[in-house]
């Protein structure tokens, strides 16, 4: 990861990473999620501010919206993801599974569990008519719909049963499985 964003520095500062003078929004988007696993928060900031004018007028504003959501989510600030990705056009499946997931989090990390269940049960039923999500990604995203729903009903199970969802979790190939064990760990610790 480190390299890596060595390698972005890199090519933003000789500009190889545009074309006719844009950056994708892929691209803008991997170097934002890079410099965030780097806990790079400043640096990502003054990028989206910075270099967010590169991008396509067509995806610019959608990509600004995803990115400054996904600065907010890995700095923890939840309350500032939901209205950011409430800006999100989900034009995209990409955008559209990560967007749901991050709200999936925001709304468990700010104890809005009502919210959270009516959320997943809508997600649950958009991912099984959805004939544009493969398969795999069908069931990584219902797997994080199931373990979520798992925790939220989970907290004030005995340690032996939250240590056999652990396990679960970890055999599992869910999306944000690193958070979830990461939640499952916070109510053994209670």
């Amino acid at each position: 990861a480190e390299e890596l964003f060595d390698l972005y520095n890199i090519s933003l500062e000789k500009e190889t990473i545009f074309i006719n003078g844009e950056i994708t929004p892929w691209s803008f988007k991997n170097i934002v999620t890079n410099s965030l696993r780097l806990k790079e928060y400043e640096w990502t900031e003054n990028f989206i501010n910075d270099y967010s004018q590169k991008i396509n007028a067509t995806y610019r504003q959608n990509a600004i919206n995803y990115n400054l959501a996904t600065l907010n989510f890995y700095k923890k600030d939840f309350k500032k993801v939901i209205p950011q990705l409430q800006k999100v056009i989900y034009d995209e499946e990409y955008y559209g599974l990560a967007s749901k997931s991050q709200l999936m989090v925001s709304y468990y990390e700010l104890k809005e569990f009502e919210v959270l269940i009516s959320f997943c049960d809508s997600f649950r039923i958009n991912l099984k008519r959805n004939k544009s999500i493969s398969d795999y990604n069908k069931k990584r995203y219902q797997m994080l719909i199931f373990y979520t729903k798992k925790l939220i009903n989970s907290q004030e199970i005995e340690n032996t049963k939250l240590q056999k969802l652990k396990d679960e979790i970890n055999n599992s190939i869910c999306v944000n499985k690193n958070w979830l064990l990461e939640k499952v760990d916070e109510l053994l610790i209670n």
